[in-house]
């Protein structure tokens, strides 16, 4: 059961990183987006929600507080969007383990006790019952 459980965290969080990708945008095709990722000048980022340009600033809210930057301090714009082939290998990859994963539990081909009970060579070593 924990290892069922593990398994779907670790999907889960996959999924999240497989469905939508970082992609970098010039500052005007950002303020389409309800939330940008701002680098500025010194390096530094932040996430900038209702983006939009009033004169020489970019104007949005940090942190649910109001915030203003000077458009000249902007290095980088990057939105996030979906990622269809990131989600289509990712539905594929999970396909392919929960086939293996019920191969696995459901018989593998191995060895059966009755195989076992069979075998002459193993007389005295194991009761099989009949």
């Amino acid at each position: 059961m924990q290892t069922s459980l593990g398994l779907a965290l670790t999907l889960a969080l996959l999924s999240s990183a497989a469905c939508h990708r970082t992609k970098v945008v010039g500052l005007d095709q950002g303020l389409a987006s309800e939330r940008v990722w701002v680098t500025m000048k010194n390096e530094s980022v932040v996430v900038l929600f209702g983006p939009k340009i009033y004169g020489n600033k970019l104007v949005g809210f940090v942190d649910g507080k109001y915030a203003e930057y000077l458009t000249a301090n902007v290095t980088k714009v990057s939105v996030r969007e979906s990622n269809r082939a990131g989600t289509a290998a990712l539905l594929a990859a999970g396909l392919v383990a929960f086939a293996g994963f019920a191969y696995a539990i459901t018989g593998s081909g191995g060895s059966r006790a009755s195989d076992y009970c069979d075998d002459p060579n193993n007389v005295g070593e194991v009761i099989c019952q009949t």
